[in-house]
């Protein structure tokens, strides 16, 4: 709702506690989720390398799970990253 909302510092404050939480839980599906809200959150707030950073976190992580289908959005915001990038 946060992220939505345009409130970028609570969305992240929100995001990095669920990727606490999931950690803590060890629930792998989750830590992934919680890595790519983090990546589109640094990605709104235009710190491209922080958002590449996390968005090839929640990459490698759907793939540790075999969670291929969740990397498809994944792929395109870091393609597009690249291309801002450059």
């Amino acid at each position: 709702v946060y992220h939505e909302q345009a409130n970028y510092k609570q969305a992240m404050i929100y995001f990095k506690d669920y990727l606490q939480n999931a950690l803590n839980v060890k629930d792998l599906t989750e830590i992934a989720s919680a890595y790519n809200n983090i990546g589109s959150t640094f990605t709104a707030l235009n710190k491209i390398d922080s958002a590449i950073y996390y968005l090839q976190l929640a990459r490698q992580k759907n793939i540790e799970i075999n969670n291929l289908p969740a990397n498809a959005p994944v792929l395109i915001n870091l393609g597009e990253l690249f291309v801002k990038k450059r």
